[in-house]
């Protein structure tokens, strides 16, 4: 609803020390431009609108365009299988071959800077993923990604996935880049609360 969004906006911006939005582009400013930035915010409050995996979907079809990368995931953890897994990942031809390749599920145990994120629970920023000998080969080598930011994606069981921006130039992303990509996280994790919540109302059979 306006008001569950305008409360999600004033918590988060709370959280950055800020008091508008227009502050909060202005801060987060890097490859993504101001108005970039405002744009994102407004289509965020479309997130609350649909289901979560609906929410993921939509967080990387707006933050490829923002980015402009060639791809973003956003990955969550499967428990059964040891698995971090996309429930949502921008439609873009890197993207496409990403689940070609079969790297849209990733063991934990086989490592890579996604586990890496998970399992630490703190971001990380690359710009010669090329030369990272720790990141899958098949990122490196049949995705041809040489830049990379992720983020924890915590929601409310606890971290429980990554959000990941990837580009194929090298020395691509900005440490305001790996801010903004919080701040959706954040935001992301609040709509997941919101609907955790809703999900346990008892029915109005009224």
């Amino acid at each position: 609803t306006p008001g569950t969004v305008a409360n999600h906006v004033a918590h988060i911006l709370a959280k950055q020390g800020l008091r508008s939005r227009v502050q909060l582009a202005v801060r987060f400013a890097s490859k993504a431009s101001t108005d970039d930035i405002l744009t994102l915010l407004r289509r965020l409050q479309e997130v609350g609108a649909t289901d979560f995996a609906g929410a993921l979907q939509h967080a990387t079809d707006v933050l490829v365009s923002v980015f402009v990368v060639e791809k973003v995931d956003a990955f969550l953890y499967d428990p059964q299988n040891e698995m971090l897994v996309t429930l949502g990942t921008s439609d873009t031809a890197v993207g496409r071959r990403q689940h070609e390749l079969g790297l849209h599920r990733l063991h934990v145990s086989h490592g890579g800077r996604v586990a890496w994120v998970f399992q630490e629970h703190q971001p990380f920023r690359s710009g010669r993923v090329d030369e990272d000998q720790f990141e899958l080969e098949g990122v490196r080598r049949d995705l041809g990604i040489r830049s990379t930011i992720a983020v924890p994606l915590d929601v409310p069981l606890g971290p429980r996935g990554v959000l990941l921006v990837s580009s194929t130039q090298p020395d691509y992303f900005a440490e305001p880049d790996v801010q903004l990509l919080q701040f959706v996280a954040y935001w992301i994790a609040l709509v997941a609360q919101q609907q955790s919540l809703l999900a346990g109302r008892p029915h109005d059979d009224g």
